[in-house]
């Protein structure tokens, strides 16, 4: 049986014969290409594999035939690894430059198997049907992962969520990346303060500021986020903030330092006064605003007789 597959004649007669070949779109022998041996890995090489051709005239796309003369219940589960591989095999051997569209996706792989004895063939055909089953879960997924996209999700819709489980930690970290896109300084320090954080969890709330928003939204915005974290749950998770504010400022301190382009100072201090006068325009109280920006009181009145001249 291997032999009469690798005849690519009688191969292709096989595929055109047994699978569902649209119209006009049969498979020539001229057509396919035998790539059995080099699609096999180390840790195949013990297995049994039959037969893998790939389609010459559609970029990856492949065809895997396995003769069988036994039942084996795990075939589905066997034809999904196999697939596996030869989606790997196309990964590396992708063609460099290739004008099809599909430099993201991953091989099409059809499976044939051709079974030629006389014991009924009562092995499932979809690997779904032999996996055992999930008993907390209400529906089996639908999709092969679940995705959870916290861009699907406005602000209050997270304030919700995070406010049914404030022990969430990740939820408020999503909850925080969001607001740290609100364009409005003002409003988001408000939307922050909203923001209960327990003292076991000010290190990945302020690690994450420090980590992620500084990258997106500049430093000073990230200071300015960490500074207005206050409903803390006690005086020990106040002065542990603190710390941890001392400890940004001070990395920020060094790497100026080391060497960060000049008038960067200036550039900050531009940021935070920029940061206050939204403040002001929102009516944000003054002791906020000397909270979260460190700014002086005088600095504070200078910058709103500013606004109002403007």
């Amino acid at each position: 049986m291997r032999q009469i597959l690798k005849d690519k004649y009688q191969a292709a007669m096989n595929l055109n014969e047994w699978l569902n070949i649209k119209p006009g779109y049969e498979i020539k022998p001229e057509e396919i290409e035998e790539i059995t041996e080099s699609y096999i890995t180390k840790k195949w090489l013990n297995r049994e594999t039959d037969i893998v051709y790939k389609d010459k005239k559609y970029e990856g796309v492949f065809y895997l035939i396995e003769h069988q003369t036994k039942v084996d219940y795990k075939m589905a589960k066997r034809i999904e690894e196999y697939k596996n591989e030869i989606e790997n095999y196309y990964e590396i051997n992708r063609p460099k430059g290739s004008n099809t569209g599909n430099s993201k996706r991953i091989a099409n792989v059809t499976a044939l198997v051709i079974y030629t004895e006389d014991e009924e063939w009562k092995a499932k055909r979809n690997i779904e049907e032999i996996k055992i089953k999930n008993p907390r879960l209400q529906i089996d997924p639908k999709e092969d992962y679940e995705l959870i996209n916290i861009n699907d999700y406005t602000v209050e819709e997270l304030e919700t969520k995070v406010k049914n489980n404030e022990e969430n930690i990740i939820l408020k970290l999503a909850l925080i990346n969001k607001i740290g896109q609100i364009k409005n300084e003002g409003t988001m320090l408000k939307e922050m303060q909203n923001i209960k954080i327990s003292t076991q969890q000010i290190d990945y709330i302020v690690s994450y500021i420090n980590e992620r928003i500084s990258r997106k939204q500049g430093k000073e915005v990230a200071k300015l986020m960490i500074k207005s974290i206050e409903k803390l749950d006690n005086k020990e998770g106040k002065n542990m903030l603190e710390a941890f504010v001392d400890r940004f400022l001070d990395m920020a301190d060094e790497k100026e330092k080391k060497g960060e382009k000049r008038g960067e100072k200036r550039g900050i201090s531009e940021g935070i006064s920029r940061v206050a006068i939204n403040m002001l325009k929102q009516k944000c109280k003054k002791d906020l605003i000397k909270q979260c920006t460190g700014l002086s009181d005088d600095k504070i009145d200078e910058l709103e007789k500013n606004l109002r001249s403007a």
